[in-house]
């Protein structure tokens, strides 16, 4: 469905607005011109003289009378194209929202059960901590760091290794 409303559209499209040669109001001719899209300030025109965005004021009354129509009329084609996109992205919303509020269960009463077990249960683990014992006071010099710390070496020291490391 979507490839054939594209080779429609591109066949209305090349149809519509067949290669020709344009001028504008101030003088310049634009030879073998071909629309490639219309913008809100004009139109932009492939040529043999390369790409020009030509301003709806400067063409003439009768080539900007047809090009406004043929712009109108592919805007209101792409509003249609995205009325049925928003109306097809609703309808699946719509679809998926009932598969969701089918699949959930609303039950409130099992909710609020949940909260008195989760409360039950961590009163059940405060009053576990409580009963432990205190814990037993150990010394600051319980362990001797000293050896796990070598010291830096100094600088009458620094290049050459200790009687440890040799």
């Amino acid at each position: 469905m979507r490839y054939a409303l594209l080779i429609l559209l591109w066949v209305i499209v090349v149809d519509s607005v067949p290669a020709e040669h344009i001028a504008t109001t101030d003088g310049k001719t634009l030879k073998n011109a071909e629309v490639i899209r219309f913008e809100p300030d004009g139109v932009i025109f492939k040529h043999d003289g390369g790409t020009n965005q030509v301003a709806w004021k400067d063409l003439s009354p009768a080539v900007r009378q047809r090009y406004q129509a043929a712009a109108r009329k592919r805007k209101e084609e792409e509003i249609q194209k995205l009325k049925q996109d928003l109306a097809r992205a609703e309808a699946e919303a719509a679809s998926l929202e009932r598969q969701d509020s089918e699949t959930r269960k609303p039950p409130e009463a099992d909710k609020s059960a949940g909260t008195a077990v989760r409360r039950a249960v961590g009163e059940e683990t405060a009053k576990r901590a409580a009963e432990l014992p205190p814990l037993k006071w150990m010394p600051p010099n319980w362990c001797n760091n000293s050896k796990l710390i070598r010291p830096p070496p100094t600088s009458a020291t620094a290049g050459k290794p200790s009687a440890s490391e040799a």
